[in-house]
């Protein structure tokens, strides 16, 4: 295991904390940029999140990355998705060693034709790229080994991230009824994220459905996905759409 590096301590003036999601219900960018217009020289970046917005997060990590003053990463319990992106902008980077770290591929829900499918596809392997090199310059870690951790979504704690480059030092333990709870966290905002995206694709297969109706001049059937009884003539063809 490397040996841990002595941690310097910083005026509590110069800390900024991302504590939340990532993104427009949030932590955004602009409010990282704006907490970076408030400080000179160096600064501590303390993080405790699940993670949230792909592009909102890479912002995030850019504007850490750009920043002249040293920067000090303080992972306090979660540091999961882009998150984890986030602490890579660090010159130095600590969590405890019961803290959690998670890396896994961005996903996304489409709909549409198989050109609209693959349009989000590439979309999200660009993205990973992303993510990806974030990783590879903090670490050292080929990009191809780094790529089979992001598709497994790897769960590291502080002594796995040492070990793998991803941290430089430990720092004290936090109180693991903080890890446990903020790990419960992640998958509660994750089956949320899922829940809003499915109910935003119903609600677009409902609104095609309603214009091939209107066109066709079909009743419109109540239920999308129960209605043979209404329109068993055109059902299959709007259900198909």
């Amino acid at each position: 295991m490397t040996n841990p590096i002595e941690i310097q301590a910083f005026s509590s003036n110069n800390q900024i904390h991302i504590d939340d999601d990532i993104g427009r219900d949030g932590i955004t960018a602009k409010q990282i940029k704006e907490e970076l217009s408030k400080h000179r020289g160096s600064i501590e970046i303390h993080i405790n999140s699940a993670g949230g917005a792909v592009t909102e997060g890479i912002a995030i990590y850019n504007m850490l990355k750009a920043y002249s003053g040293k920067k000090t990463v303080f992972i306090d319990s979660l540091a999961a998705s882009l998150a984890s992106v986030i602490a890579m902008a660090g010159d130095t980077i600590f969590m405890p060693s019961n803290g959690l770290m998670m890396i896994h591929n961005p996903w996304g829900v489409s709909a549409g034709q198989a050109t609209e499918h693959r349009k989000t596809a590439e979309l999200l392997d660009l993205m990973k790229d992303s993510m990806l090199a974030a990783y590879n310059l903090k670490t050292g870690i080929e990009k191809s080994e780094i790529s089979e951790l992001m598709d497994q979504e790897t769960w590291m704690n502080g002594e796995d991230c040492l070990n793998n480059g991803f941290i430089d030092g430990l720092t004290d333990s936090v109180d693991q009824d903080t890890v446990n709870a903020k790990f419960e966290r992640v998958g509660v905002a994750r089956q949320a994220e899922i829940k809003k995206s499915q109910h935003s694709f119903a609600a677009d297969v409902r609104q095609s459905a309603a214009k091939i109706c209107e066109h066709r001049k079909i009743p419109q059937p109540t239920n999308l996905f129960n209605s043979q009884h209404t329109t068993p003539k055109h059902y299959s063809e709007i259900k198909n759409v």
